[in-house]
């Protein structure tokens, strides 16, 4: 019973968290065109996000491995989570959403420590549904972030999103300070960069790391900013840029909670990853075109499935063969790796659209989502196959 509780209060604290993050994104890129912020800069806004934790979550990850409470980085990441949104408050211009999302991407970098606390509590489940129940919570805390921008947008606009963030924020951090301290093995310094070394030639790594890095990249550039602004162009009523993303992000629960219930184990990862990378640039190829608001809708389905069930695998897969010594290390190597994947693609996308179109953008996505296709096929099939 005492661990039940333990793991619904952490469970609270991941949807908490989760909302403060994400819950302005549905109207972070329209309200910085709106304020007349030039494409490019919002691109590097949106980057800005991932790059933050490209630089820290693999020295993060070294320092968990080696002495670090796992307890102090959630209390780090929660206090940032709110942080940031203050700094969007106070400075509500592109400046400001660059320094904040800078404050959120170290606020995510921490992320690996939730995944791993939730591991060590939770020893009942497979990895892979594990994985996919931390994926489903993460998701419900950005659905509900997005239900709550779309109800009051309107009403108090984009300072309202962020003072929705930062009581988050607070909340997460109270209940994170409750924790229970739980012992994770460390190492000499010296083993730590032996298991650096280690998992930078781990190839099941290596291969889930880049179809994560163009996942992750693909959906930042699209359904997390440049979608919001197609749906902006066709002048779909104002409501539509936040339902898009509760649609998205439904999906994504969904998904996440059938993965973590064995209902697609009957088949292969390998088909399962191929179909969702076919699906994501599908999505990318039909979305600038469309001057249909519905089919939008229907269409925001399609990355929802890729979250739910394409990264909960690609999480669990990816560190598999990893020795729990160097698992923090691994974590923040693959994490470091796709969080290049969500600095770079938006920054393309943003150059993209500013020098050709919004259509180029999104079909340069599309290539990318299907080079991914083509790596799980190439690599599927490999001894030992990575993908059975």
């Amino acid at each position: 019973m005492k661990k039940q509780r333990l793991t619904i209060k952490f469970i609270t604290i991941i949807v908490l968290f989760w909302f403060a993050q994400y819950v302005y994104i549905p109207y972070q890129t329209p309200f910085l065109t709106a304020i007349n912020v030039a494409s490019n800069l919002i691109g590097l806004v949106v980057g800005a996000y991932g790059l933050s934790q490209l630089l820290l979550r693999i020295p993060i990850g070294m320092l968990a491995d080696w002495y670090l409470n796992h307890k102090l980085l959630i209390i780090f990441g929660t206090s940032l989570s709110g942080f940031a949104s203050l700094i969007r408050l106070v400075f509500p211009n592109g400046i400001g959403f660059l320094i904040g999302n800078i404050i959120s991407g170290i606020a995510s970098s921490t992320w690996l420590s939730f995944m791993l606390f939730f591991l060590k509590i939770n020893t009942k489940n497979s990895k892979v549904e594990n994985m996919a129940i931390l994926v489903m919570f993460n998701n419900i805390g950005m659905l509900l972030g997005f239900i709550i921008s779309g109800i009051f947008y309107g009403q108090f606009s984009m300072s309202g999103l962020c003072l929705f963030s930062i009581i988050a924020g607070i909340l997460a951090f109270a209940l994170s300070i409750t924790l229970p301290d739980v012992a994770f093995s460390t190492n000499s310094g010296q083993n730590l960069w032996s298991n650096f070394f280690r998992v930078v030639k781990n190839k099941t790594l290596l291969i889930c790391g880049l179809l994560a890095f163009i996942q992750q990249g693909v959906q930042m550039s699209t359904t997390m900013s440049f979608t919001t602004q197609v749906i902006k162009e066709i002048h779909a009523p104002e409501y539509s840029e936040g339902l898009s993303s509760i649609i998205f992000m439904m999906a994504a629960v969904i998904f996440a909670q059938i993965t973590s219930s064995r209902l697609l184990s009957r088949f292969s990862k390998k088909g399962i990853l191929i179909v969702s990378y076919i699906l994501l640039a599908i999505y990318c190829f039909l979305v600038p075109i469309t001057k249909n608001i519905y089919l939008i809708y229907f269409l925001q389905l399609i990355p929802g499935i890729g979250t739910g069930t394409l990264f909960a695998i690609l999480n669990a897969v990816a560190i598999s063969e990893v020795p729990q010594a160097a698992l923090s290390t691994a974590t923040g190597f693959f994490q470091s790796i796709y969080a290049l994947g969500m600095t770079l693609f938006p920054i393309l996308a943003g150059q993209l659209r500013a020098k050709y179109s919004m259509i180029t953008a999104f079909y340069v996505l599309g290539i990318a989502s299907l080079i991914g296709g083509f790596i799980v096929l190439l690599f599927g099939d490999k001894k030992p196959k990575i993908f059975s």
